[in-house]
């Protein structure tokens, strides 16, 4: 019950565009991943009116035991955001936030959740500019799993 009123608080929390305090998880990069147990790819194309389209499918990776992507759609959350991170002067991450700008619609074939979505050459300025991909913990405990991607990362030269 307690994980069913976190998922619902957060959902509400993505699509109000609020922003809100996190501790980030794990940032996507480009190149080889392993985000255990999920895989990452990512990739863009401009379009004939200059934004740029982005096609983002996550996968689990070969042998995880996790569920992650067993859940129905109403279970995860995909938007469009900025992350901003906060670090000492070791490098050591001190906080984060995290600020939606419009939930992403997604699909689920066959073990695979897909997103597709443009945003303005005016948007991928921000380098803060992220996708986001939340999960609920695979376990009895209430919470999340966050992954993102810095979209300016992702751009084809």
């Amino acid at each position: 019950m307690k994980a069913a009123l976190f998922l619902v608080a957060l959902g509400l929390v993505v699509l109000s565009g609020t922003a809100s305090a996190f501790s980030p998880n794990s940032e996507v990069s480009p190149g080889p991943q392993d985000y255990s147990p999920l895989k990452f790819e990512i990739q863009s194309q401009r379009l004939a009116n200059g934004d740029i389209q982005f096609t983002v499918k996550i996968l689990e990776n070969i042998g995880s035991q996790s569920r992650f992507l067993g859940f129905p759609p109403a279970h995860y959350f995909t938007s469009l955001g900025t992350v901003k991170i906060t670090t000492d002067q070791n490098g050591s991450i001190r906080s984060g936030e995290k600020q939606a700008i419009r939930p992403l619609s997604s699909e689920l074939h066959e073990k695979a959740i897909t997103c597709v979505f443009s945003v303005t050459t005016k948007e991928l300025g921000n380098p803060d500019l992220a996708f986001s991909f939340d999960i609920p913990f695979d376990g009895k405990m209430p919470g999340y799993s966050g992954y993102y991607a810095r979209l300016k990362k992702f751009m084809k030269p």
